[in-house]
């Protein structure tokens, strides 16, 4: 028997990528329960700004999936994608990025980009969800750059049935805490506004310092595992590695 064996394991995120996570997350013998907090919305965005991009930013798979179209109208412009699993969702809808962070996944990391170090009189379009983070704007205006906002997809808090929040209640708030798998802040966030609760007890698995800062400030958390990624594959290998490191529990004779 592995040491992950029957843990229990909640992961936060929404559907379609948290029921991949889910099945790498089962390949490992852990016992997992999708609890999606936050569940994702299209939205009609407006007509994409006048003039056509320079170069037009992708915030997130969910980005490419509700607003890929815009790229239409400025067939032009440099694609840039804000972590790998975004550049993958990009080539699939046949618009491989042009633009990359250098490492890493998240705002910080893709201003690290050399195409994004001095984009003085670029028309810069960031498509993204709706209330997303100011930070990758508001540095790129800094920069000289002329910045809009296309927002495609709106996270509302789930609907989660009795049952489902009861057990999971139970699980946070219990002696043995669970394995708790978030990789964005909002998700966590939602989780407490799904469950009434102000702390929770758990061991932490993610990619972003974002989410530890904010469970560790509000949360008992008994461990943190950080992952190389917020990828499915990042987060089942940080969990896997883990176990290889404990003792191996003896087989039932």
């Amino acid at each position: 028997m592995t040491p992950l064996a029957g843990q229990p394991c909640l992961v936060l995120r929404p559907a379609p990528d948290g029921e991949h996570l889910c099945t790498a997350l089962r390949s490992l013998g852990l016992a997992v329960r999708h609890l999606p907090s936050l569940e994702i919305r299209p939205i009609l965005a407006a007509d994409p700004p006048a003039p056509p991009a320079d170069i037009i930013i992708f915030i997130s798979r969910n980005a490419v999936r509700h607003g890929i179209a815009v790229v239409a109208a400025a067939p032009e412009a440099a694609i840039a994608a804000i972590g790998a699993g975004t550049a993958a969702e990009l080539a699939a809808a046949g618009q491989p990025p042009d633009i990359l962070p250098p490492e890493g996944y998240d705002s910080e990391a893709l201003l690290q980009a050399p195409a994004l170090a001095d984009p003085r009189g670029a028309v810069v379009w960031i498509v993204r969800g709706r209330g997303g983070r100011a930070l990758l704007g508001e540095t790129l205006s800094r920069r000289g750059a002329q910045v809009s906002y296309i927002e495609v997809y709106e996270r509302r808090l789930a609907k989660v049935a009795p049952p489902v929040r009861t057990e999971a209640l139970a699980l946070l708030t219990g002696d043995t805490p669970p394995w708790l798998v978030a990789t964005s802040v909002e998700s966590l966030e939602a989780l407490h506004r799904l469950l009434g609760r102000s702390a929770l007890c758990y061991r932490l698995v993610t990619a972003s310092d974002r989410v530890v800062k904010l469970a560790t400030e509000r949360d008992l958390v008994t461990l943190v595992l950080r992952a190389h990624g917020p990828d499915a594959d990042s987060l089942s290998a940080c969990l896997q590695a883990w176990g290889a490191r404990q003792p191996q529990a003896p087989d039932n004779a």
